[in-house]
């Protein structure tokens, strides 16, 4: 089981198609996924490689928000070559500071609409969700199902997660995790834990240790015994000077030694996209190749295709690939998913994407292929009607932010006359890739541009609920 859930999460580029070849069924799920990100954007497969924000909302006071309206659901029939209406998410729900508090969904029976489910939330003072309820429609009335329940820090850092189930009668415990952090915010340690029925039993922990650049370097992963923590495996990151990814080691804990398991590593072009990863496992005495991934992206800095291949008898066999489209404004539409049969490449799976007011996604629709690549058998499409707002109750301009000496080859200084209480720094190009991410936490910080390419860029220093904007010439 570890063994197994370690090769998830070190082999992304072998499982990258179960991310969306299969985008499930489940009505909540979707929701979630949709209604929570209201700033829903499409980056593709791997969002780490492929950052895309609207540099038009950056030099806005506050930032645009996507309110829904309600949301449609179809599946496709194979019977009928056609599409069939699948549920809804209706009544729609936002307070005075546009954060969602509720929202139904129903499905149809093939004559009418008919409730499912509905979802409630709550929020404090500063717009954390600290309570979502789950409720399922009994025929008659909106009865309870599950609970979600969360609690903060002063730095608005979710310090635990709890879990619970409806009886009939009371909310029973289920499952619980608590989260630590450093005085940077990094997240710092996460446990797991079950209810016994009388009191909350440990299962697994992570602990995780941080660079002076905020750069994860080391997790590791214990279970409990009953007694104490015991090892399970670990991850050892190292990074370049742009703080890009270089090497992922990953161990297990083994008869009370570690032991090598998989060695990842990265490559970065000048604009520090991703291009080339190479997976190793460990065979006892050296590393022996696994698979690899190749990335290539446009002048825009989009991925426009993604190769993986795996390590057979000597030689790398193409194993999956995919080729991502945009369109004149650098938003993704399509997105093709293929496998190799052996001989040739045949299609997976395909999504496309439309756009409307504030280039928010719109439609949404998903085909997955057969085997042999000629007949679809499954699909789904989603239409939103959403209308726009400004997110002043969310955002509010900084005073004054300041970048020096501008123009700059090499360095410049960010500095802000007020320090955010978990800050986020982006640098962006003038088609609104984001080319450097830094965690801010002092009112002056020092950054290094010496690898970007000539031009001019945009700055933005957020906490969620602040934003300030200033640009600068990379000489």
């Amino acid at each position: 089981m570890k063994k197994a859930l370690l090769i998830a999460t070190l082999a992304l580029s072998m499982n990258a198609f179960a991310q969306f070849s299969n985008p499930g069924s489940d009505p909540k799920e979707k929701i979630q996924g949709r209604i929570e990100y209201k700033e829903f954007n499409h980056s593709g497969i791997t969002p780490e490689l492929n950052r895309e924000q609207d540099i038009r909302h950056l030099l806005q006071p506050a930032d645009l928000i996507m309110v829904f309206d309600s949301i449609h659901y179809w599946i496709w029939d194979t019977l009928s070559i056609s599409w069939k209406v699948n549920y809804k998410i209706i009544g729609i729900v936002y307070d005075a500071r546009h954060n969602l508090i509720s929202f139904i969904y129903q499905t149809w029976d093939g004559t009418n609409w008919k409730n499912a489910g509905k979802y409630t939330r709550t929020y404090d003072a500063r717009n954390n969700e600290i309570n979502g309820i789950s409720q399922q429609w009994n025929g008659s009335d909106w009865v309870n199902n599950s609970q979600d329940t969360y609690t903060y820090d002063v730095n608005n850092n979710r310090t635990s997660y709890t879990y619970t189930n409806w009886n009939g009668s009371v909310w029973v415990n289920i499952d619980q995790f608590i989260y630590t952090y450093d005085a940077n915010n990094n997240h710092t340690s996460d446990i797991y834990r079950t209810w016994t029925g009388s009191g909350w039993l440990n299962n697994s922990q992570n602990t995780y240790t941080y660079d002076a650049s905020n750069n994860l370097i080391h997790q590791l992963t214990q279970s409990w015994n009953g007694s104490m923590w015991v090892n399970q495996y670990q991850l050892d990151n190292t990074y370049d000077g742009s703080n890009n990814l270089m090497t992922q080691l990953s161990q297990e804990w083994i008869t009370g030694a570690w032991v090598n398991y998989m060695l990842t590593t990265n490559v970065y072009d000048a604009s520090n996209n991703q291009t080339n990863t190479l997976g190793q496992t460990w065979d006892g005495s050296a590393w022996q190749n696994s698979f690899q991934t190749a990335n290539v992206f446009n002048s825009s800095n989009n991925l426009v295709s993604e190769l993986h291949q795996q390590w057979q008898s000597g030689i790398w066999v193409n194993f999956s690939r995919s080729n991502y489209t945009y369109d004149v404004n650098g938003r993704q539409i399509a997105w093709t998913g293929e496998k190799w049969n052996g001989s040739a490449w045949v299609t997976s799976f395909q999504n496309f994407f439309t756009y409307g007011a504030g280039d928010f996604e719109k439609t949404s629709t998903h085909f997955t292929w057969n085997a042999a690549g000629i007949k679809v058998i499954a699909g789904d499409s989603t239409y939103n009607y959403y209308h726009t707002v400004l997110g002043i109750s969310d955002m509010q301009q900084v005073s004054t932010l300041s970048v020096y000496p501008n123009p700059s080859a090499d360095q410049i200084t960010i500095e802000t006359s007020k320090i955010l209480s978990q800050g986020s720094l982006s640098i962006m190009d003038l088609n609104g890739h984001e080319v450097l991410t830094r965690r801010i936490t002092q009112p002056k910080t020092q950054i290094d541009i010496s690898n970007l390419t000539a031009g001019v860029y945009f700055v933005k220093l957020t906490d969620g609920k602040t934003v300030g904007v200033g640009r600068f010439v990379k000489q």
